[in-house]
């Protein structure tokens, strides 16, 4: 066999194989084998409270405290006493300091706060009585608008 024919039969061989100079499919693709396309959507980050369908109640005894689901006890919601349809509520961070302190609500009143990226909305929903236990019950939603410092109201 002519000495061409056999780097002819070898050029053949090795590109068949991918061997050649041609790029391969997967060049230039990420070796970790991740898919990311620049033109890929960002996802929206989600809520960092525990809301299930848009919400979270949370019942808390008058004179107790319950850090907020989801917070990992970030949101710190205390009562204080409930008397004369009102309930004296403190907002605090982890860190001790207070979105609001012994403010007095009433059932239908509520207060905006921020935490983790996200506006939310605090409100109460009613004063609970049965027997001689006392608590108040909340709901906390997405905010609907801007967070405003909920310290000016008064």
């Amino acid at each position: 066999m002519p000495l061409a024919r056999v780097v002819a039969v070898i050029a053949l061989t090795f590109g068949a194989m991918g061997c050649g100079d041609a790029p391969d499919a997967d060049e230039g693709a990420d070796p970790t084998g991740s898919a990311s396309s620049p033109s890929a959507t960002p996802t929206p980050p989600s809520p960092a409270l525990d809301l299930v369908d848009g919400e979270l109640v949370v019942e808390v005894p008058a004179g107790g405290a319950s850090p907020l689901p989801g917070s990992d006890g970030g949101v710190q919601l205390s009562v204080g006493a409930i008397e004369r349809g009102s309930a004296r509520v403190t907002l605090a961070r982890q860190d001790g300091s207070s979105w609001v302190k012994l403010r007095p609500m009433k059932p239908g009143d509520a207060l905006d706060f921020d935490f983790a990226g996200a506006a939310y909305r605090l409100t109460l929903d009613e004063l609970v009585t049965g027997g001689t236990a006392l608590a108040a019950s909340f709901t906390v939603t997405l905010a609907p608008e801007a967070v405003t410092d909920p310290s000016a109201d008064g």
